[in-house]
């Protein structure tokens, strides 16, 4: 009688690890997909379903620690909301966003936040606060060598000046 082998081992010792990073990698795939769609639903102006979509791939990133993407997906609800004209949800999203690329130390996201936070601020008819916001990130995109940005920034501090004075 020929000699029963035993089947080979085919369990992996480092399977659980092998399957977590596949959870990860979908996970990260399904909040790029997310953000896709949000832009989609911007193009056709459909800005509440981009909120969600956005809201919920920033949920996603934050979960996998890719907060750089996190804050990019609450900049993106900022415009959706400035296009709807829904400005202190605006504002609140902005900061947010803005606080996360300062902690991160990301500038040009901060110098764009900061001139998405003064078109805002404009619409609002902040004058204040959307020159503040225009100066702030003029500063930061003339120290990073961010010519369009400051020319963008430089063009919304003459739109605030235009403003009349409130109060």
């Amino acid at each position: 009688m020929p000699l029963q082998e035993e089947p080979p081992n085919i369990q992996r010792p480092d399977r659980h690890a092998g399957l977590a990073n596949f959870m990860r990698s979908m996970k990260h795939l399904n909040a790029s997909k997310l953000a896709v769609s949000g832009m989609e639903f911007i193009d056709k102006r459909e800005y509440d379903a981009a909120i969600c979509d956005f809201r919920e791939a920033q949920e996603l990133y934050q979960e996998l620690g890719a907060n750089d993407n996190a804050s990019n997906m609450m900049s993106m609800q900022g415009i959706c909301f400035y296009a709807l004209g829904r400005w202190d949800e605006a504002v609140a999203v902005l900061q947010e966003a803005l606080a996360l690329k300062r902690e991160l130390g990301d500038k040009e996201g901060e110098a764009s936040d900061l001139l998405g936070l003064g078109e805002v601020y404009l619409r609002a008819g902040d004058k204040a606060r959307a020159e503040e916001a225009f100066q702030q990130a003029l500063c930061i995109s003339q120290a990073e060598g961010l010519k369009d940005c400051a020319l963008k920034a430089e063009k919304g501090q003459e739109r605030a000046r235009a403003l009349p004075t409130s109060g």
